[in-house]
């Protein structure tokens, strides 16, 4: 199963974001909420303006909710079936969230851009999941992985890289974790391609000036 359905709902038509949100950081084995940016660092990179960033930001809580607090369009829950679960609910999504805090938010981030202290020293650089793709996967180029592609990766983890493997998590929790990071990457890949949209209007709308 692709990791999201192929018509992306409205709120690719949503022309907006900004720099508010909570979000979470991990402080030695407890979870604690934290202050920081509701959008990736490659969305605030593109300086899309301050009223934009906030209703984008909106737009995307509107749909996605907080990185504390995640949720689903309906119409997008049956990406996350698989062979072992065969429905996501809140309380799922929520423990996958609780577990990518403690095990992958040093490395990856809240927001999982790999914009973290952490990500800075490690060479290859921890994937950024914004992209809304990862690198390895079977299907082709930047097209989203399969579910399968996801909870391989947490079983053996990748050679040659800092991404140890979880083999030691249980089945569940390891699904659980499948479930937020496949939250990220489709919530990554709206925001990287309504950004892009957005900035792309502005600076058509400014040459016609």
């Amino acid at each position: 199963m692709k990791l999201y359905p192929r018509d992306i709902p409205g709120v690719i038509a949503a022309s907006v974001a900004t720099v508010v949100g909570l979000a979470l950081m991990v402080s030695g084995s407890s979870v604690t909420p934290a202050e920081g940016p509701a959008l990736s660092a490659r969305t605030r990179a593109l300086s899309l303006g301050e009223m934009t960033e906030e209703l984008f930001v909106a737009s995307l809580e509107h749909t996605f909710g907080t990185h504390e607090d995640p949720k689903l369009p309906e119409s997008w829950e049956a990406a996350f079936i698989d062979a072992h679960i065969n429905t996501l609910t809140a309380a799922r999504l929520a423990a996958g969230r609780r577990s990518y805090t403690l095990n992958c938010q040093h490395c990856h981030g809240v927001r999982g851009d790999a914009e973290t202290q952490t990500a800075k020293i490690l060479l290859p650089r921890p994937r950024d999941f914004s992209l809304g793709f990862t690198k390895f996967k079977q299907t082709p180029g930047t097209s989203a992985p399969l579910r399968e592609d996801l909870h391989r990766i947490l079983e053996v983890g990748v050679a040659s890289t800092a991404m140890a493997d979880f083999a030691h998590l249980d089945k569940s929790e390891r699904i659980e974790l499948t479930d937020y990071v496949q939250y990220l990457l489709m919530r990554g890949a709206v925001e990287t391609r309504v950004a892009g949209a957005i900035q792309a209007l502005a600076n058509a709308d400014g040459k016609r000036i």
